[in-house]
């Protein structure tokens, strides 16, 4: 870390490092040898490293939070030290394996925001389907309402266009679009589709397995994880429901909170803030890159969080949380609440 920045980082602390900071991971999974793609190596983090994460804030004495802890500080105020709280995304089987053993050596609590889907099979795991397509094809090609798409995938170029060109497809196509999409895309490759969502998300069997230990808790993602600002508000609100009743009804117990999927400002505004409070949640997770402040007690579904995988390591962690990097990329604000 420069020693400028670390300096100015703790002189930015006491305005800018907040009460406490929500982070966000996604998958928990040993170092790869093989080759992968940057999107998606990006979602990761070694159980070596979350320890690394851990014992970060165990030596500067953070208290670790349940969310309903987190809920707890922010209704009351009532606190004493900084807290850390641990989320993962979307629910993937290795955050069980190689993540709830690390979790369970220190007694740090986490939650799961589920998607409902998941475990029930019924979201594709295109991004894992799609890596698998540019690291092992020469080409890929297809159409689409009448456009014919075609990329050279023996050069990084060709296979960087791809990449960008069908997330661009598919990461914000309407619930309409999405089947056809992926359909045209990637049924000339895979025999079926859910392949990869087989292999990588935790099954209903596992989340009841993990959820048995206290440490854990599981929260909503929606059913399918669409971009909610794309929906009109009533499709909106049942992805928000679906996934909220589906978790309730396997594993009989009340779901409290919840976090957008794809929570940006283009993706999570004021209306999903404002639906997320109308089904009952007590709090709600952004992707918005902050620390958590006493001032969020009036913005409960609108929580920041730091994204580890794309600070740059411990260095990177610790000017985050003292509020350096945070300032400058939110021009000043602390609060983020539209």
């Amino acid at each position: 870390m420069n020693a400028l920045k670390k300096i100015l980082s703790w002189i930015t602390r006491p305005i800018y490092g907040g009460i406490g900071t929500i982070l966000m991971f996604h998958r928990v999974v040993p170092a790869s040898l093989g080759k992968r793609r940057p999107e998606n190596t990006a979602l990761e983090i070694t159980p070596e490293a979350l320890e690394q994460v851990i014992r970060f804030f165990i030596e500067r004495k953070y208290e670790f939070a349940s969310l309903n802890r987190v809920h707890e500080i922010l209704a009351t105020g009532e606190h004493r030290r900084r807290f850390a709280a641990f989320t993962f995304d979307d629910g993937y089987a290795d955050v069980l394996v190689y993540g709830y053993p690390v979790f369970k050596k220190y007694n740090v609590p986490f939650a799961v925001n589920l998607i409902s889907g998941f475990p029930d099979r019924q979201v594709v795991l295109w991004w894992y389907l799609l890596e698998e397509i540019l690291l092992t094809r020469p080409e890929i090609h297809f159409e689409l309402e009448g456009v014919p798409y075609h990329f050279d995938l023996t050069s990084p170029q060709g296979a960087d266009q791809a990449a960008q060109q069908v997330r661009r497809l598919v990461k914000f196509a309407t619930p309409q679009e999405l089947e056809r999409r992926l359909q045209a895309i990637f049924s000339p490759h895979y025999d079926d589709l859910y392949q990869k969502t087989t292999e990588l998300a935790l099954s209903w069997e596992q989340v009841r397995r993990i959820v048995s230990d206290p440490l854990v808790t599981i929260s909503a993602h929606t059913a399918h994880h669409y971009a909610l600002s794309k929906l009109d508000e009533t499709t909106a609100r049942e992805e928000i429901m679906g996934g909220k009743a589906r978790i309730e009804e396997e594993l009989q117990r009340e779901v409290r909170h919840f976090a957008y999927p794809y929570g940006s400002p283009n993706e999570a505004g004021r209306r999903e803030f404002a639906l997320a409070e109308k089904c009952g949640f007590q709090t709600a997770a952004t992707t918005r890159f902050a620390n958590v402040f006493r001032a969020h007690r009036k913005h409960l579904h609108a929580l920041p969080r730091l994204e580890i995988s794309r600070l740059g390591g411990l260095s990177g962690l610790e000017l985050a949380v003292n509020g350096f990097s945070t300032l400058r990329r939110n021009r000043m604000r602390r609060v983020i609440s539209e």
